[in-house]
């Protein structure tokens, strides 16, 4: 005898069912949301006075005011790209061109260290294991264009919300302060300001050292005759945006020029060693005054952290992230202790 069993989902289970798919899609995106919000934070701290200073001298609304800002940094952007990105593209092309010549320099190293009794493989070992990856770079080639999406998304998300920050920050401030306890409101909004102008001054202090070193080793490079000095200067630049790891900014600069003689090697470290010191005893003192003076220890541990944690974004919001944290103990977590001790 056949029985029918019918089986009823609810539109109740249907929908628990929804939720819980969702919140566990918004959990194992969390490190990437945490890392668009806390950038459009900082963003929108850097560029505050900025809304203000338009606000007050031309008189107009926050909101185009903050239009205006994000037009003017876009546009600053494109037009550097378009004096830069055509050098960029040829010194690129030139570098790629020149690759053949670089693998000759190579092999002839790699066949002195086999005479000291050094095992190293060959360019040819080196070739046939690329052919064999070729296959796997090609099948991954999807991966990529959809990180590259995700990229742009991320990038999209991280203007959109710090234009709402920016825009609807003070009622943001208010809303949050609200929503603690009575006895600790009036110190929390103490808090609010000192935060926000450190993260502000540490990322325009931070941009305008490492547009100097890039500008600086551009131009030395350059006079030096050492080639694809914008590239080189650039990698110098984007490596020096992470405390403690800009140093091996020289590593590619010194190793271009070692392919032309060891003297130039030398004179690029001797430019990079140059820049490093007015960064570090010049330039940061002076522009970074006002910024939080994160002890080099916390730096060492926040960097492993945040690179463990989310990897070069990680990184990058490692040091801010923890100059803030040390605001928010210096003037929140310190004196509840000193008036508990009272």
């Amino acid at each position: 005898m056949n029985q029918n069993i019918n089986v009823t989902i609810s539109p109740k289970t249907i929908l628990f069912t929804i939720s819980i798919l969702l919140l566990l899609l918004f959990l194992s995106r969390i490190p990437g949301i945490i890392a668009v919000l806390l950038i459009a934070s900082i963003l929108a701290s850097a560029m505050t006075p900025a809304v203000s200073y338009f606000q007050r001298r031309l008189r107009l609304g926050r909101p185009l005011s903050i239009l205006l800002i994000f037009l003017l940094v876009l546009g600053g952007f494109a037009m550097a790209g378009l004096i830069i990105v055509p050098v960029l593209v040829d010194q690129v092309a030139q570098l790629v061109g020149n690759l053949p010549a670089y693998g000759k320099l190579s092999q002839r190293f790699l066949d002195q260290a086999r005479t000291l009794g050094i095992r190293v493989p060959g360019l040819a070992d080196i070739a046939q294991l690329a052919s064999r990856q070729a296959s796997a770079w090609l099948q991954s080639t999807l991966s990529y264009t959809m990180k590259f999406l995700e990229v742009i998304l991320s990038l999209f998300g991280i203007l959109v919300t710090s234009f709402f920050l920016l825009n609807d920050g003070p009622k943001l401030k208010a809303g949050i302060i609200r929503l603690c306890p009575p006895e600790s409101r009036s110190r929390l909004g103490e808090l609010f300001d000192p935060v926000a102008r450190q993260l502000g001054a540490y990322v325009r202090g931070q941009m305008t050292v490492v547009s100097f070193l890039t500008v600086y080793m551009a131009i030395s490079l350059t006079i030096a005759q050492v080639p694809f000095a914008l590239v080189l200067a650039l990698i110098v630049g984007l490596l020096d945006i992470i405390p403690m790891v800009g140093i091996l900014g020289v590593v590619p600069a010194a190793l271009v020029a070692l392919t032309i003689s060891w003297k130039l090697a030398l004179v690029v470290i001797v430019i990079f060693a140059v820049g490093n010191f007015l960064e570090g005893n010049v330039l940061s003192p002076l522009i970074l005054s006002k910024s939080v003076d994160v002890p080099p220890i916390l730096i060492f541990f926040s960097l492993m952290i945040g690179a463990q944690f989310m990897g070069i974004v990680g990184a990058l919001l490692a040091v801010p992230v923890t100059a803030a944290a040390l605001v928010i103990v210096k003037n929140l977590y310190l004196p509840s202790i000193e008036e508990a001790s009272a």
